[in-house]
C-alpha cells in the first residue's frame, strides 16, 4: 500500500474471485471507474471555483488514481491517489469528495433511492459502461475505509443507471408521506415527499381516509403503495395508480381504506359539531350565492 490511506477499497465478489485472483478481462472496470471519478472531480472543482472559466492546467494529474497492491479476501483492491503531492493540495479534498459522491450514487442506484441533489447529471450515463465484465453472480463492493460504508455495483445496478439516464420511467413504490391537499371535484390529492409536492389520484373508496389524513396532517402520515412516474435520476413526479392507502400515526391506529367511514358521513359529523349559535350566523341563501359571500368585496 502507498504512503497514504486509500480513498476507496474495491472488492470483487463472486465464485470467479474465490481463488483470490483477478481475471484480466475485468481490468477495464478500473479504467471506467477512474474516468467517472475524474469527471466528477472536475465538476466539483468548477463548483468550488466559480470565478474561473477554465479548469486548472493539467488538473487530470491531480485526479489520477493508482493501485499499489491487491489483497486477499476475494479480490480486494485499495484505490489511492497517484500523485503523492496531492495530499498537501486543496485538490485532494475535491478528489476525496468525488470518490465519496460516486460511491453514494452507486448506493442510491443499488437501493433504488433518490440521488443526492448535487450529483452531476452528466456522470449518470457514464455508469452504463461500468460493470460490463461482471457475471450474474458477481458484484464490486465499494467500501469507504474511513466510515466503513459499503455500496455494491452489480449488473442490476448498471441496469438501474441506464434506465435513469435514458428517459423518465414508471416504477412501483411504497412510501410514508404527509397529505397536504385534497380536491374532490378534480378527484386528486397531493402529498409531501422530500419537500416535493406529488399529485395522486383520489379514488372513491379512499376519500374518507385521505380527508382524515389531511385534517390530521400535523400528527399523522399516510402510507401509499402503487405505481408512479419518475425522472431519469429517480425523483418521483406523479403517482398514477394506488394499490394501498393507510393512515399511520402515534395516536391514531392504522385505518385501512375499506374500513373507514364514508367521506360524506364524515362531513356531516363535522357539521353537527358546529355550535348552534355559529350556524345561526350563516346566511339563508349561502348555498345559492356561495360565490358572492366568498369573493364579493362588499360588506
Amino acid at each position: 500500500m502507498g504512503e497514504h490511506s486509500p480513498l476507496s477499497i474495491h472488492t470483487f465478489k463472486g465464485q470467479r474471485f474465490d481463488d483470490h485472483g483477478i481475471d484480466l478481462d475485468v481490468l477495464p472496470e478500473f479504467a471506467v471507474y477512474h474516468k467517472i471519478v475524474c469527471e466528477t472531480a472536475k465538476v466539483l472543482w468548477r463548483t468550488l471555483n466559480p470565478g474561473r472559466e477554465r479548469l486548472k492546467r493539467n488538473i487530470e494529474e491531480d485526479f489520477r488514481l493508482k493501485i499499489f497492491e491487491i489483497n486477499h479476501g476475494s479480490v480486494s483492491v485499495p484505490i489511492e491517489a497517484a500523485n503523492p503531492q496531492i495530499y498537501l493540495l486543496p485538490e485532494f479534498d475535491v478528489l476525496r469528495q468525488a470518490v465519496d459522491m460516486v460511491q453514494d450514487a452507486i448506493a442510491c442506484a443499488d437501493g433504488r433511492t433518490r440521488f443526492a441533489p448535487n450529483l452531476p447529471n452528466t456522470i449518470i450515463p457514464m455508469f452504463s459502461s461500468y460493470g460490463k465484465t461482471l457475471r450474474d453472480d458477481e458484484f464490486i463492493e465499494h467500501r469507504n475505509p474511513k466510515t466503513g460504508q459499503v455500496a455494491n455495483f452489480s449488473r442490476a445496478t448498471r441496469d438501474e443507471f441506464e434506465r435513469r439516464s435514458l428517459a423518465s420511467y414508471t416504477d412501483e413504490f411504497d412510501i410514508l408521506a404527509q397529505v397536504i391537499m385534497m380536491n374532490v371535484h378534480r378527484t386528486k390529492f397531493s402529498i409531501l415527499v422530500d419537500k416535493d409536492e406529488i399529485e395522486a389520484p383520489l379514488n372513491d373508496d379512499d376519500k374518507g381516509l385521505i380527508f382524515d389524513a389531511l385534517q390530521n396532517h400535523e400528527r399523522v402520515k399516510v402510507r401509499l403503495a402503487g405505481e408512479a412516474n419518475y425522472t431519469p435520476d429517480g425523483v418521483m413526479t406523479k403517482i398514477i395508480e394506488l394499490t394501498k392507502v393507510q393512515i399511520i400515526g402515534h395516536d391514531i391506529a392504522p385505518i385501512v381504506a375499506n374500513n373507514v367511514m364514508p367521506f360524506w358521513q364524515r362531513i356531516a359529523e363535522i357539521g353537527e359539531a358546529i355550535p348552534i349559535e355559529e350556524l345561526a350566523k350563516i346566511p339563508k341563501d349561502a348555498s345559492s350565492k356561495l360565490d358572492h359571500y366568498l369573493y364579493s368585496s362588499e360588506g
